[in-house]
């Protein structure tokens, strides 16, 4: 989604012809961490991923509530995923 591709401004223009849009590379601000856990004898992994979005972003001294167009200050948006071994060999 382009609310978390900071340097969506700028690749506008090159959006906008098709020949170019290959040379397009999203700049995206978070964090990514994958871990294996073991617990009761059953093994999993974790992975967490964290976006954060371009509009009204800053300082958290600086940036707070909401703007006029209703972006709230520093939104983050987080996905965990979980995965073991059933879930990683799926057939047809």
């Amino acid at each position: 989604h382009h609310r978390f591709v900071w340097n969506h401004f700028h690749m506008g223009p090159f959006l906008r012809r098709e020949a170019w849009q290959r040379w397009c590379l999203p700049i995206i601000h978070g964090f990514f961490a994958s871990t294996k856990c073991s617990s009761f004898g059953w093994t999993f992994e974790v992975t967490l991923i964290a976006r954060r979005s371009r509009f009204y972003a800053g300082t958290r001294y600086r940036k707070r509530g909401l703007n006029v167009d209703g972006h709230v200050a520093n939104d983050v948006e987080i996905e965990q995923l979980l995965c073991d071994d059933s879930t990683r060999h799926l057939s047809r």
